[in-house]
């Protein structure tokens, strides 16, 4: 019965990476680019605090050189969490989960906003964010999951319950 539900937050996890991947993409196109891209930075957050612990694991692992934490392109915040709420907003195929200004917020995070404000760092009273085409067709695969395995999750429900 649980086994959607594993699966669905595991495409969580996965379609995340995914958005924060294409947020170092728009970094360096932008000219803030870091050092090995997602896949970098996470490798790097995961071995450093293991290195710190347990020094004997420095002669076995590839160490990464140091790597910044990753900051907004407009706004304030991180861009991993921004990225993690992205991906629950499109996982959700419920109306009304989040508002449009929230989400146009995370956008702006992740990616930039059009016009002459995105040089600056703070976002606008008004403000167009900026979404690739890759991360919408992102969101729109995340949803089609989402809804395979939340309608599997519904009916491992039904069949637990059914009474014989």
């Amino acid at each position: 019965m649980l086994r959607p539900l594993r699966w669905w937050a595991l495409a969580l996890a996965g379609f995340a990476f995914g958005y924060l991947d294409r947020h170092f993409d728009r970094a360096a196109e932008l000219g803030r680019g870091y050092a090995g891209g997602a896949g970098g930075w996470l490798w790097a957050s995961m071995v450093q605090p293991l290195v710190e612990r347990f020094p004997q694991f420095a002669q076995v692992l590839p160490l990464p050189a140091a790597v910044a934490s990753p900051a907004c392109l407009v706004g304030s915040g991180e861009p991993w969490t921004a990225a993690l709420g992205l991906s629950i907003r499109k996982a959700l195929p419920f109306a009304g989960v989040g508002s449009t200004e929230k989400l146009n917020q995370i956008y702006a995070c992740l990616y930039g906003i059009h016009g002459e404000a995105a040089s600056r760092g703070d976002l606008p009273a008004r403000f167009t964010p900026v979404i690739p085409d890759g991360v919408d067709y992102l969101g729109i695969a995340q949803l089609l999951l989402s809804l395979l395995l939340l309608f599997l999750f519904l009916l491992a429900v039904r069949s637990h319950f059914r009474i014989r």
